[in-house]
């Protein structure tokens, strides 16, 4: 048997203006968030700059991996930092905003916040 090699596509690079154009198009973040998320992303070295884009480091690919596809974090982890929560919580804020009783929102978070930690001390040490 030969091994084969199988080239994948590398993930899309985006200059930090295309970044925040695709979290705009995908209802993640506020005006007031985009660039201390930007910011986040490069001190926490989870991608540098090369030239105009930014490109996710190896760090940032693991724990991309571990939040996303390592049992048995994943599919908590998936939904708590997931997109659908994410523009979920920022609907809420909106409300939130405009008068609503905050302590569902509270509640939610609560529950999600306390099943990723169950997840994390079931995982154990590494």
């Amino acid at each position: 048997m030969r091994p084969k090699t199988v080239r994948l596509p590398k993930a899309a690079r985006y200059t930090e203006g295309e970044l925040v154009v695709e979290m705009k198009r995908r209802g993640l973040g506020r005006p007031s968030t985009y660039a201390a998320t930007v910011e986040r992303l490069l001190e926490r070295r989870y991608v540098v700059r090369r030239g105009p884009f930014l490109v996710p480091t190896r760090l940032g690919e693991r724990v991309y991996a571990l939040l996303t596809e390592r049992p048995p974090l994943a599919p908590v982890a998936r939904r708590f930092v997931g997109e659908a929560f994410t523009r979920a919580v920022e609907a809420w804020m909106d409300r939130v905003e405009a008068g609503e009783d905050p302590v569902p929102l509270l509640r939610e978070l609560h529950r999600a916040t306390l099943a990723l930690l169950e997840a994390l001390e079931d995982e154990g040490p590494s």
